[in-house]
């Protein structure tokens, strides 16, 4: 099943993690706050997908990052 998040109801939650994480673009902000609301899970294509500040900020907010390549 896929799951299509709307972000409006997480703009307070993706704001406190743009300014946590200074210099997280307002796209990933939006990404990791999906992911602490839905099950803590963000799957991406492949990992050149998954920056490095997204990496580390989800590593650091307990999001597990897996790939399905």
């Amino acid at each position: 099943m896929l799951q299509v998040a709307d972000p409006r109801p997480l703009l307070d939650e993706t704001a406190q993690i743009a300014a946590r994480y200074d210099g997280t673009g307002w796209l990933s902000a939006e990404t990791l706050a999906a992911g602490l609301t839905w099950g803590r899970a963000l799957w991406f294509g492949t990992e050149r997908n998954v920056g490095p500040l997204l990496a580390a900020a989800a590593d650091d907010l307990g999001i597990a990052v897996p790939t399905v390549t």
